[in-house]
């Protein structure tokens, strides 16, 4: 897939499908059942993931697309396309502006990674499928860390390979051609000439004897004619490459239902409604949307030719090759290699999951993998998280977060969607409880553990709305606690029992009581003693405040940003003003941090000969930990990577991360005819309308907050919004303010 340079979002980059239109229509479950028995025997030929997996990280020494400054990109850029002839000055200082911007935003996002197993293999396969290529520059593999199923390349010579292929791919050829064919779009310039087609697009140029929508469909149709050749060029390396040429078909029958899951799995009630509890059936879903299939749509308005036309084109090039039929699968890894680093990206898909906080895809992607590693203390762990944080969100009024209802999706992920979109708060909070104290003995991260055990009976007594009386146990007799029955709504008498096993768990029944203000006589461990103690400094909004802020000397920042929009000017401009500003925001920083004796580490900071692997390490980490603790709007949430941020503030002697960002918006109103005429009429208005339509909006936002890296909450926030436009004076005297109070 060619990058397009007006496809991106400012924060969220590159989350477009790859291969096939989005939701391009599934398999047959004859085709589904195959897949599946195949996929359960290599997952059970790959060699187990370490117990102290929890994330894939970054390896080797940092690349130079990481560390090179971004003025550096855009001027090399600049210089490589002016001398290559493709594209006048202008377009060529608007494009490697823009495709540069864009591509170092993805690469500094926190979600690509370098250097780690699964980039080294895929690095490996292109390496061979070029060896016998004169390239401008060698073509680079980094991994994104995402569910997707998608690849694509930018005209620098980078392939961004998404985790939601290489855990579909079925063996080194599959693999290989998606590659071979990203090469294809490298070598043969798509991005420029997409680029290109765009300016005359929008110009007129060749295209101004057509209306709107045939300019439109023009395009897409040289869009097309572009995967066509990447699909002929990406055939030809890889069959030279020595790869089995049937899988450059193959490829194309998973990428048809890429939007499922990868396995269809059936949901175990039996692990779910333990200790005699069980759900209503009516949230047990027992049919399931069908999956359905259409090679041959109508891809008029796609950017891509539909399945049947691929693989017919690849099957007329199969059929004058005679070599590539017998080529292997496998050539520079087995088959059991292979399948291990799916697993290892499998398992990385459910880090992805947390992070956006899809907790019900996260739990069905967990009961998959734990087919053959029913006891790996990250899939625990996770489990226990998908039911807290669905806890968490639910009581803060975000259920929408994670709840997408279930009846737009097909096949078996219905029966986890239909449970928890179904699950209301009260139902949640009882859930949570009952399964996050009935499986946290069994994770080995203790401390996790317990804070998840005492934060979900926090919530359930504060924000359930179920009194303490509602829930039975098992014999009130052996308990100095009677119980008061009441009468209970119909909905909810299903959760009457939920608890009647663990209250014979005597630190079940110590916090149950705790949590509910009617037991404070309490004595256990010290453990229990201190997560009493943390509990005490919460208020009743969850929020927690430990620490004074104005004990911060030492602070962890990522470097500010700002971003300006302004709709009167070009994309290009507004990009390299932004940048502009950010240089002036570090350097106004560092000034004034100096100045009042307040330690400053940035996490990303792009010199050269301070940034390393390690490093990028620490920032892909808090990028990981912010994204998941800032979809929270509130406080007292523990995110999945909360004990090991707070690992990375000790590493730096601090436990405060500090975030400063400006937003300024300017735009031109549109033109209201109706105002114009009724102000001519009314001569005198004439003016004063004059001065309304031509004087532009303005909007500008100035934060700065510090988050406590401990309890994953915002201790300090100053706030700026008005009307005007924001100058370097203004945000650096909002600057000078917030460093004052933290230093006071």
């Amino acid at each position: 897939m060619v990058i397009s340079i007006y496809s991106f979002s400012f924060l969220r980059v590159f989350a477009v499908f790859r291969f096939t239109p989005v939701r391009l229509l599934a398999m047959n479950f004859k085709y589904i059942i195959s897949i599946t028995l195949l996929l359960c025997v290599l997952n059970s030929e790959a060699q187990n993931i370490p117990d102290d997996f929890n994330g894939l990280r970054c390896e080797g020494s940092i690349p130079l697309d990481f560390s090179k400054s971004l003025e550096q990109k855009i001027d090399d850029g600049i210089r490589e396309i002016r001398q290559s002839g493709k594209l006048n000055k202008k377009n060529s200082r608007k494009f490697s502006t823009v495709i540069n911007y864009h591509n170092d935003l993805l690469l500094w996002s926190g979600e690509v990674s370098y250097g780690d197993p699964i980039t080294a293999y895929a690095q490996s396969i292109v390496d061979r499928l070029t060896k016998n290529l004169n390239l401008k520059k060698p073509v680079r593999v980094y991994l994104v860390k995402s569910d997707q199923v998608n690849a694509m390349t930018t005209d620098e010579g980078i392939i961004y390979l998404y985790l939601g292929l290489v855990a579909r791919v079925r063996n080194e050829a599959e693999l290989a051609f998606v590659l071979a064919h990203e090469i294809g779009h490298y070598v043969n310039g798509h991005s420029m000439q997409k680029f290109s087609r765009q300016q005359e697009l929008k110009s007129g140029k060749s295209y101004k004897h057509l209306n709107f929508i045939e300019r439109i469909l023009t395009s897409l149709q040289y869009d097309r004619k572009d995967e066509t050749e990447a699909d002929e060029f990406g055939y030809k390396l890889y069959v030279e490459a020595g790869y089995q040429s049937k899988s450059s078909v193959s490829v194309m029958d998973f990428l048809l239902y890429s939007y499922l899951p990868a396995q269809e799995v059936d949901l175990d009630w039996n692990y779910f409604e333990t200790n005699g509890f069980h759900f209503p059936d009516k949230y047990k879903l027992k049919e399931f949307k069908k999956i359905e299939v259409e090679e041959d749509i109508n891809d008029m308005w796609y950017t891509h030719p539909n399945i049947k036309k691929r693989k017919t084109a690849l099957g007329f090039l199969m059929r004058n090759d005679s070599v590539g039929l017998s080529n292997p699968e496998f050539i520079l890894k087995d088959s059991n290699e292979f399948n291990y680093l799916k697993k290892l990206a499998a398992f990385e898909i459910v880090n992805c999951l947390l992070r956006s906080a899809d907790y019900p895809m996260a739990l069905y992607q967990i009961q998959m993998l734990k087919q053959s590693d029913p006891k790996h203390p990250f899939l625990l762990k996770a489990e226990l998280m998908c039911w807290y944080g669905m806890q968490m969100f639910i009581n803060n009024s975000q259920k929408t977060v994670y709840s997408k209802g279930y009846k737009d999706f097909e096949g078996k992920q219905q029966a986890i969607r239909c449970l928890t979109s179904s699950l209301n708060r009260k139902e949640m909070n009882t859930y949570a409880v009952k399964f996050i104290w009935e499986h946290a003995n069994a994770i080995s991260d203790t401390a996790f553990s317990s804070s998840l055990k005492f934060q979900s009976m926090r919530e359930l007594a504060k924000r359930s709305g179920l009194k303490s009386d509602f829930y039975s146990r098992v014999s009130e007799s052996d308990s100095v606690y009677s119980t008061y029955q009441t009468k209970k709504p119909d909905r909810y008498s299903y959760c009457n029992s939920a608890f009647e096993k663990l209250f014979t768990n005597a630190e079940f029944e110590t916090v149950f009581r705790t949590m509910y203000g009617e037991f404070t006589n309490y004595q256990d461990t010290a453990d229990f003693d201190a997560q009493l103690a943390l509990l005490e400094n919460t208020d009743k909004d969850g929020s927690y405040s430990k620490y004074d802020i104005r004990e911060v000397r030492n602070l962890m920042m990522i470097s500010p940003i700002y971003f300006g929009y302004d709709n009167r000017q070009a994309m290009e401009t507004m990009l390299r003003k932004s940048k502009e500003r950010e240089a002036e925001m570090l350097n106004d920083l560092k000034g004034l941090t100096d100045k009042n004796s307040l330690e400053v580490q940035l996490l990303n900071n792009r010199v050269t000969d301070t940034i390393n692997t390690d490093k990028f390490n620490e920032y892909c980490e808090m990028r990981m930990w912010l994204d998941e603790e800032t979809l929270y709007d509130g406080d007292g949430f523990t995110s999945f990577h909360t004990a090991e941020i707070s690992e990375l503030g000790k590493l730096h002697s601090t436990s405060f991360l500090g975030l400063n960002y400006v937003y300024s918006y300017t735009y031109s109103k549109h033109f209201r005819p109706g105002l114009f005429i009724l102000s001519v009429i009314a001569l005198p208005a004439l003016p004063v309308y004059l001065y309304w339509q031509l004087k532009p909006v303005r909007q500008s936002e100035y934060t700065f907050l510090v988050f406590d890296l401990k309890s994953g909450d915002v201790e300090y926030l100053d706030f700026m919004r008005n009307k005007k436009k924001c100058k370097r004076k203004h945000s650096k005297k909002e600057l000078k303010k917030s460093i004052g109070k933290l230093a006071a």
